[in-house]
């Protein structure tokens, strides 16, 4: 019997390893078998290069890296947008810069939107017809968005036209949460070129069309050669049927987000999948911050106007809408609307205008919107809402909300703490309550952004002004728990039954006013037992 179950248990063990050992082996072929394709296209390119069927597509960050990986020196004039080519033809165009625009755009010297992104920008899973840049009706736009490009590289694009003879009345810079600030935009400071002036003539690719058009293309053919002349088909299957090389590969099983834990910058350890998608870190943070005191410069010295445009990642939208049943689900919701609230906050306090896509995804549904980009169908409606709102009085309001909003002292809400200690004055506050007021009145608040507000009136002893806001807002602010939460509070002494009113606040506070504000509730608590003790 102990014979028959060993024999067995060598057969499913050698069974298991040639498993392991052909499914690696596929893995392996399939991969080959991309690497000759990739390789068969850079050979198509060098054996037809007047001809654009066959140019690729590199934006800044690919173009670096195979500069890197060739050690072929960069240009002068380094890419900011995919090889330079007119391209008068097919489901998508390129202008004479490389950007998905048709190129008689620049015939005309005034347009109504410069757009500047990445992949959400310049989808080229989208054709002309639809992206969202053809789109805006009766107004002309100008796309310089690329695959994988940062802040960094558009402030330098931004730098760079501004020094042209075009204008726009609108520019749009897209900041999206998924990767420009955990990947693209530390990618690029870290390559040092973009610590360099970038408003010189010599180095400004609109005003050195032919130089950088030809310099990029000798670049990416000299590359492109040494990728071609170092590929081998032979050595890419000989490292496949390397059978040593599986035998000294361990089988590792992959953790789960709940089992992984990450070190935060202040020393404690979280799980893993409560830290946002995209999240920053103090490097990147204070790289936002001068790219924000440069855009602020533009500003003043070109009197140009300029949005950001913040698109949300599908896992923020996950944790928006999913149901809060206990602690850790409530602290991953909380989470990403403090990475959202921070940059929202910095940004306003430069007094630059913001435009966040969350409010255009969640008007439709939270439909059109997958793997970080936007379905095509929803792209003519995407060049609606942009239009109907770039200066749409309530994203106004909301700007001048966080402004005021970052005076609440709490680190749980904002990074940015310089008005942290500082008081606003009786004129602000009023102005405050309007725009409170106004914004309740057209369902734009919720009540994360009600309580700073609330917070910051409580802390300060101003009970009055949410009594007064209780008043203005016809009761509104009693639909918001956390709105509710501080009316009673500050009306406890009107009450005409204790008792019932001290129940309220106490249901109000476990309800979820504990989260938001966890420091007022746990003092108004402690405060709320006295009030029973001495009864």
């Amino acid at each position: 019997m102990f014979k028959k179950f060993t024999k067995y248990m060598v057969i499913f063990i050698i069974a298991i390893t040639i498993g392991y050992i052909l499914s690696i082996t596929y893995k392996n072929l399939f991969n080959v078998y991309l690497k000759v394709k990739q390789n068969n296209k850079k050979v198509n390119f060098l054996e037809n290069k007047n001809n654009n069927k066959y140019f690729p597509s590199l934006c800044f960050q690919s173009a670096y890296e195979l500069s890197k990986e060739t050690n072929t020196i960069f240009p002068t004039i380094f890419p900011l947008g995919t090889l330079p080519f007119k391209n008068k033809s097919g489901l998508i165009n390129f202008d004479r810069f490389g950007f998905r625009n048709k190129d008689s755009a620049w015939e005309k010297k005034l347009h109504d939107f410069l757009i500047l992104g990445d992949s959400v920008v310049v989808d080229g899973s989208v054709s002309d017809q639809y992206i969202f840049s053809n789109n805006f009706e009766k107004q002309s736009s100008i796309n310089l968005g690329c695959g994988g490009n940062g802040l960094l590289t558009s402030l330098h694009l931004l730098e760079q036209i501004v020094e042209t003879n075009y204008r726009f009345k609108n520019i749009l810079l897209f900041l999206n949460f998924d990767n420009d600030f955990s990947k693209d935009t530390i990618r690029e400071y870290n390559t040092n070129y973009f610590l360099k002036s970038t408003t010189e003539n010599n180095s400004n690719i609109f005003l050195n069309k032919d130089k950088y058009a030809l310099d990029f293309l000798n670049f990416v053919i000299e590359a492109f050669s040494k990728k071609v002349s170092n590929f081998s088909l032979k050595a890419e299957l000989n490292d496949v049927i390397n059978l040593e090389k599986y035998l000294k590969v361990p089988i590792k099983f992959k953790k789960t987000n709940n089992e992984s834990e990450v070190l935060l910058e202040d020393g404690s350890i979280v799980n893993a999948s409560l830290i946002p998608e995209g999240a920053y870190d103090t490097k990147i943070y204070n790289i936002f911050l001068k790219i924000l005191e440069k855009i602020t410069y533009l500003k003043g010295k070109d009197n140009i106007n300029i949005t950001l445009i913040l698109v949300p990642t599908n896992k923020e939208l996950d944790a928006y809408t999913s149901n809060k049943k206990n602690q850790e689900q409530w602290q991953k919701y909380m989470n990403y609307k403090y990475f959202k609230n921070t940059i929202a906050s910095t940004i306003a306090n430069f007094n630059i205008d913001i435009l966040d896509l969350y409010n255009f995804i969640k008007e439709n549904d939270y439909e059109g919107f997958t793997n970080g980009h936007f379905n095509k169908e929803y792209h003519k409606m995407l060049s609606i809402y942009i239009s109907n709102n770039i200066k749409n009085k309530n994203n106004q309001l909301l700007k001048k909300l966080y402004y005021y909003n970052s005076f609440y002292p709490s680190k749980e809400y904002f990074n940015y703490q310089v008005n942290f200690g500082d008081k606003l004055s009786d004129i602000q506050i009023k102005n405050w309550l309007k725009i409170i007021n106004s914004l309740l009145q057209n369902n734009v608040l919720d009540n994360y952004l009600l309580a700073p507000s609330l917070g910051y009136l409580f802390i300060n002893q101003e009970c009055q002004n949410i009594l007064k806001l209780y008043n203005i807002t016809n009761g509104k602010l009693l639909n918001y728990s956390v709105g509710d939460f501080f009316y009673q509070t500050c009306n406890l002494k009107n009450s005409e039954n204790i008792n019932k009113s001290i129940k309220k606040i106490n249901f109000l506070i476990e309800k979820d006013v504990k989260y938001y504000n966890p420091e007022i509730t746990t003092e108004v608590k402690k405060s709320l037992g006295l009030v029973n003790e001495n009864r």
